[in-house]
């Protein structure tokens, strides 16, 4: 049980590591996308402001007269830029910024109406509008890259972060019923190894009192079940000892050739011998606390033997006849006693009972000998007295 108990400890700290680790790989991959979010924002704020430089150079490529609307939109410009640059992490191409910056700043010379800008868009016959649109459209095609590169990213981690946290799941899911396998297993082999010992008691405890007093109570548990078990296994010892066995008891009664019935005071058999079962032409393989009235036919017959049992203190006997089962009716001469414990108390009776049968048979066989010789004697005297009266 302590190696369960191990086990079961073992498995709650392989729990809370992989709490600990699928904890660790969500706050990564949640930082990382809070990262990545950040950026996307900063980039998108570049784009907006960068689409909105057409107010500051015109609306049309007609327009050769830059609005002045709003003066410090480049400025928000550079500095959504710089924020962005600050942000943006290296897993991606930071010359792209560089790209975008030095494009933002040809579209504001080009907006301040620099001579050296203008003298060369001049000389190459290129409007300022041609210009600055070719300059706004490699602006927002970067950072477009930018945008999609990072929203991949976001994606990218997205699914990591799914796919850890179905991952985790599934790990403590599989943990926690691996570990209730466990609980349950070693909850049943706990509470076999407390009960194992109590059913062996109590199976030698139906033996016993079955009369089976040799049996013993095997218990190897190294706790108070096996002093408990020492203990009973030396008290049926004392007991078989100084008890006669039942097996013996019965051999003695069923040994005897006139038939025995021990009742309780309530008159219920508590021992039948097999001498009694022939005599009552019973088939029945047991009268165990059964009414002794059961076995007679007549209720008569079971009237007259407990007649004044109460009362009877010394053995008595009487003849009387028993109907058997079959309807023959037998001569019987009964000893009845009351038993008593070691302390003096009725708790029983005792009736014996002697089939006379075969005494009857033997007084009718002498009575009709006595009978024989009588007449023979009678026969005799009279050829004698008639010898005697005859003439000479």
């Amino acid at each position: 049980m302590f190696g369960a108990g191990i086990l079961v400890f073992l498995f709650i700290i392989l729990i809370a590591i992989a709490g600990d680790i699928c904890i660790r790989i969500l706050k990564s991959t949640s930082e990382l996308i809070v990262e990545e979010f950040n950026e996307l924002q900063a980039l998108q704020d570049v784009k907006y402001r960068v689409s909105q430089a057409s107010y500051f150079y015109g609306k049309s490529p007609a327009d050769t007269v830059f609005h002045e609307s709003d003066p410090d939109g480049f400025i928000h410009v550079m500095r959504s830029i710089n924020h962005c640059r600050s942000i943006l992490t290296h897993r991606h191409n930071r010359s792209e910024l560089d790209l975008i910056e030095k494009n933002i700043i040809l579209l504001e010379k080009i907006n301040h109406k620099d001579t050296l800008i203008q003298d060369d868009l001049a000389s190459n016959r290129i409007r300022p509008y041609t210009m600055a649109s070719q300059y706004q459209r490699i602006i927002i095609s970067t950072l477009d890259r930018l945008i999609l590169e990072t929203n991949k990213e976001l994606d990218e981690y997205v699914k990591i972060n799914e796919t850890a946290i179905v991952h985790s799941r599934l790990t403590i899911v599989s943990l926690g019923t691996i570990m209730a396998i466990v609980v349950i297993i070693g909850g049943f082999l706990f509470i076999r190894r407390l009960t194992y010992p109590l059913e062996k008691m109590v199976s030698v405890i139906r033996e016993v009192s079955g009369g089976n007093l040799t049996a013993k109570v095997m218990v190897q548990s190294q706790d108070e079940f096996q002093v408990v078990a020492d203990s009973f296994n030396a008290m049926l010892d004392r007991i078989d000892q100084i008890t006669v066995s039942r097996d013996f008891y019965d051999n003695i009664l069923n040994s005897m050739l006139n038939g025995m019935i021990v009742c309780d005071n309530d008159y219920r058999i508590t021992a039948i011998n097999h001498s009694a079962l022939k005599l009552f032409n019973s088939n029945a393989e047991t009268y165990w606390l059964s009414e002794l009235k059961s076995l007679f036919v007549n209720p008569l017959e079971y009237d007259e033997l407990i007649n004044n049992a109460e009362t009877v203190w010394q053995t008595e006997q009487f003849e009387t006849t028993i109907t058997a089962a079959d309807g023959c009716v037998l001569p019987c001469l009964i000893l009845r006693s009351r038993l008593n414990n070691s302390a003096g108390s009725p708790i029983g009776k005792v009736f014996i009972f002697h089939d006379l049968t075969e005494n009857r048979k033997m007084e009718q066989a002498l009575e009709a000998a006595r009978k024989e010789r009588i007449v023979a004697m009678n026969e005799a005297a009279e050829r004698e007295n008639k010898d005697c009266q005859r003439p000479s």
